[in-house]
């Protein structure tokens, strides 16, 4: 959930507390229990777009006194944006964006991954800046991404886009609209928008789904019915449900978002052998990253003994995997560790934005810093 510039100081469901003193991402479940704070130093996010692969996305801006930029996040666990007071004079201490844009405004955002869309626009990320649809080709670098983007739609006061199940894209404005309005006005209209050579393709009646019918439909390329066929495999009764999932996480055949979805199923039902099951695929270097973010993700179950398994990916070769081993250091409080996470801190050193874009091999050095601030009150 994305929370403005004025902050926020909430209580979960289950008295969990999470208090931003500026904007941010907190994080929490459907039930509004087990809040927590994912990221902060955000300002005015509108909207946070998620991936498959869990990676979030959101278009934001600044002004501390270094103007009114517009910039491109990528939120990860820990990090800080940098609002209200480190852009002009303590940008070494902010996470840098993906792209700095200059004067706009921030809406909406989305992941498309659907059929029937051109490959410009399927499988990425998409943003709103007031009007224009910015669609992001990112190239995987070390924790985080290199962006490059450009402008694919443009709709007047265009505000917001989502897409449904059939592949049609629904743009929101905010024509008519302003600071005030008057009693009775018109404001604002939904704009659809198929794909060339769109066909109705009905949703499936995933309530009724066999089991096995629901696992399939986790390996197909649309992520709303993935979502939605995992949604209803987490609620399921049906006896066998946790084996078909395992089976599903183990089949290399499938597109990693598919096992994914199968895994964070898995963890999601939380059943008694769930984390046992979970813990097998940190083995798999194509789902570590996922397994123990996973392992990671419940405060309410055994977290198995991590502390071994944290120290060793703390050295992983794949950055992602040492990005979530951080975290595990900061969730667990093993303050044993804070001398790798220094040593970890310095790895590169901060180089000033060129062109607007920062350079993207800082996610590992701020996510060890900031792990070290949070651990700092417990050493």
């Amino acid at each position: 959930m994305a929370v403005g510039d004025f902050g926020a100081s909430a209580v979960g469901s289950d008295g969990s507390k999470a208090e931003l003193m500026t904007g941010g991402v907190i994080r929490m479940r459907k039930d509004g229990s087990d809040l927590e704070i994912y990221a902060r130093g955000t300002r005015n996010t509108y909207d946070v777009a998620i991936s498959p692969r869990l990676d979030l996305l959101a278009l934001d801006n600044t002004n501390d006194g270094d103007g009114w930029d517009m910039r491109l996040h990528h939120l990860t666990p820990l990090a800080h944006m940098g609002y209200p007071n480190l852009f002009k004079n303590f940008g070494d201490e902010a996470m840098p964006p993906l792209f700095v844009y200059g004067t706009g405004s921030g809406c909406g955002a989305l992941y498309l991954e659907e059929p029937g869309f051109p490959e410009k626009l399927n499988n990425r990320f998409h943003t709103i800046n007031w009007g224009r649809v910015y669609s992001h080709s990112l190239t995987p670098h070390e924790a985080t991404f290199i962006n490059e983007d450009k402008v694919t739609v443009s709709i007047n006061k265009m505000v917001d886009l989502d897409v449904d199940g059939s592949s049609r894209l629904y743009f929101a404005n905010f024509e008519g609209g302003g600071a005030r309005i008057e009693p009775g006005a018109i404001v604002g209209h939904i704009v659809q928008a198929k794909p060339d050579g769109w066909k109705n393709r009905p949703f499936p009646e995933l309530e009724q789904a066999t089991p096995e019918a629901l696992i399939g439909f986790l390996d197909v390329r649309s992520n709303v019915l993935r979502q939605q066929a995992q949604a209803v495999l987490i609620r399921s009764k049906s006896p066998g449900i946790g084996s078909l999932l395992e089976k599903a996480t183990r089949n290399t055949a499938s597109a990693l978002e598919s096992r994914i979805a199968a895994l964070f199923a898995i963890n999601l039902r939380n059943e008694p052998e769930s984390a046992k099951v979970i813990a097998g695929f940190l083995a798999d270097e194509a789902l570590r990253e996922y397994a123990l973010r996973a392992l990671l993700d419940r405060k309410d179950r055994d977290k198995l003994d991590l502390a071994k398994t944290i120290s060793t990916f703390l050295d992983d070769a794949n950055p992602r995997v040492r990005l979530q081993a951080i975290v595990g250091v900061r969730k667990l409080g093993l303050v044993h560790l804070t001398g790798k996470l220094l040593a970890m801190s310095v790895e590169a050193p901060r180089k000033p934005l060129k062109n607007g874009v920062a350079h993207q091999h800082e996610a590992i050095p701020h996510t060890a810093y900031r792990a070290l601030v949070e651990l700092a009150p417990l050493a």
